[in-house]
């Protein structure tokens, strides 16, 4: 059997794309972003309450992520007025 009598024809398919009606592409948030939102609501909903510290250890063991993107929320959170960042202290909710 030679190198000719061995090829195979192959058929291409072709095909045509239809439109997809009502489908929202999908959303892609940061990690960072994601727990900005989440500590954001944990605040507004008073589960964490003013005065209190932000318990950052507990949150990432409970989002199941590391302490540097609750820190990275932290900052954006005190940017907008909901917590203070305290030298050595960490994080407390402001008082609103």
């Amino acid at each position: 059997m030679n190198l000719v009598e061995s090829t195979i024809s192959v058929n291409t398919l072709s095909f045509e794309l239809q439109p997809m009606a009502n489908m929202d592409p999908i959303a892609r948030t940061s990690l960072h972003s994601e727990v900005t939102a989440r500590l954001r609501s944990l605040i507004v909903e008073s589960q964490i309450k003013p005065g209190e510290r932000v318990p950052e250890l507990e949150i990432s063991k409970e989002l199941g992520v590391s302490r540097t993107p609750i820190r990275e929320a932290l900052k954006v959170l005190a940017s907008e007025g909901l917590v203070e960042l305290l030298p050595l202290r960490g994080a407390v909710v402001k008082s609103f």
